[in-house]
């Protein structure tokens, strides 16, 4: 569909030996992980139950996670910060064929944070660039991004991409519910190799 670009200002003299990334599969997780003046981390998964994409972001330091974010896609998109706070990112695909409307589609990305320093902010794109979200001085902060088309919603994928967005109310318990939902699946089968 697109990418989701996080700009971190502190990670450009990040040697290999002071980062690391995994994927837990029992989780249903990736991770990567870093030290610069301290311990930073990010845990990326999706959430079946709220139907969102999940990026949270902590560190060992207070107020410390601070980036910004953009949603971009090469060709066939708008992207658009919209009033209350969100981005937004939209269009119509190529269908392959004369005449014919290609697949619509919505995606919006939200920002969620905790920390008594906590500030974010959103941006228009500068020289007619992407608009941003820019996080300051957070503890911890998520990023919940959703995404519908009109093959499935019909005229409805706008509303239901941003209300899935949205709905997400408590960002602290995404993580336990996503492993809680994903070890019902995972844990009903087993296999062990033996050498």
């Amino acid at each position: 569909l697109g990418q989701i670009i996080i700009d971190y200002a502190d990670t450009e003299h990040i040697g290999s030996d002071l980062y690391s990334r995994g994927l837990d599969l029992k989780e249903a997780t990736a991770w990567t992980s870093y030290r610069n003046g301290g311990q930073h981390n990010r845990k990326y998964y999706v959430s079946s139950e709220k139907d969102v994409m999940v990026v949270e972001l902590s560190s060992d330091m207070e107020a410390s996670t601070e980036f910004t974010l953009q949603l971009d896609r090469a060709g066939r998109c708008r992207s658009e910060a919209t009033a209350d706070g969100l981005l937004k990112m939209s269009g119509e695909l190529n269908s392959g064929a004369e005449g014919v409307c290609g697949m619509r589609y919505a995606a919006y990305a939200r920002v969620m944070t905790s920390g008594r320093k906590a500030k974010w902010s959103i941006h228009e794109g500068e020289d007619g660039g992407r608009p941003y979200i820019k996080v300051e001085d957070a503890d911890k902060a998520w990023i919940i991004v959703s995404a519908c088309t009109d093959f499935l919603e019909g005229e409805e994928y706008d509303t239901k991409a941003r209300g899935l967005a949205m709905a997400v109310e408590k960002p602290e318990r995404l993580h336990k519910e996503h492993v809680k939902t994903h070890q019902q699946m995972y844990s009903r089968a087993a296999v062990s190799i033996n050498s």
